[in-house]
């Protein structure tokens, strides 16, 4: 779920942000094949994350803009992209 903002605080500057939710916690990857195999999930997360960007934007003239953004997301506990849990290999 995302939440995004945007508002004009002069004729050519715009401010905009946005906070995203992802419920992690729901998502898996559970192929029958696999999870017979190895007794867990090829791929799991355990935490929600929530990700939070705010920016800036200039007009320069009609032809050009710029824009810079910064944003934050908490690390994962785990350091690669796939767990396995309870794998019996």
């Amino acid at each position: 779920m995302t939440l995004s903002v945007q508002s004009a605080i002069s004729k050519s500057t715009l401010v905009f942000g946005s906070i995203r939710w992802v419920d992690w916690s729901e998502f898996q990857v559970a192929p029958p094949g696999y999870m017979h195999a190895t007794g867990g999930d090829l791929l799991s997360y355990s935490e929600d994350t929530v990700a939070y960007e705010i920016g800036l934007g200039q007009k320069l003239n009609n032809t050009w803009s710029i824009a810079g953004t910064l944003g934050y997301e908490p690390p994962m506990d785990i350091l690669t992209t796939t767990t396995r849990n309870n794998a019996k290999i």
